[in-house]
């Protein structure tokens, strides 16, 4: 009998258990702060470390002003202006008990 690995054909016994296996791999990297990091980015660092360097200042500072303009969009309300102008008409509706507001007009009917 041939020893196993030799001839190249594989595992000799099959895996019937193993027919419907597939695994479920994802590779994810995190900042130095323990946020999850874009691939972008995650190869960015990866080559920093691989080639032994790392990012400029301006770089870096360029690099921060991002992330902290990405978690002012995450705090700001999607539905509302910088404004809030959606919150001030939502105030006048509840004020005056109506469905909808007047924009323009002295709010006297002219009829």
């Amino acid at each position: 009998m041939e020893r196993m690995g030799t001839t190249g054909t594989g595992p000799i016994r099959p895996f019937p258990e193993k027919v419907d296996y597939k695994p479920d791999i994802r590779i994810t990297y995190v900042d130095e702060r323990g946020k999850e990091m874009e691939p972008k980015d995650a190869f960015r660092v990866l080559s920093w470390k691989f080639h032994g360097k790392g990012p400029g200042k301006k770089q870096i500072e360029k690099r921060q002003a991002k992330m902290e303009k990405k978690e002012l969009m995450k705090k700001m309300n999607s539905m509302d202006t910088p404004l809030g102008t959606l919150n001030k008409q939502l105030k006048k509706q509840e004020m005056m008990q109506t469905p909808y507001i007047i924009l323009s007009g002295s709010g006297r009917d002219t009829g």
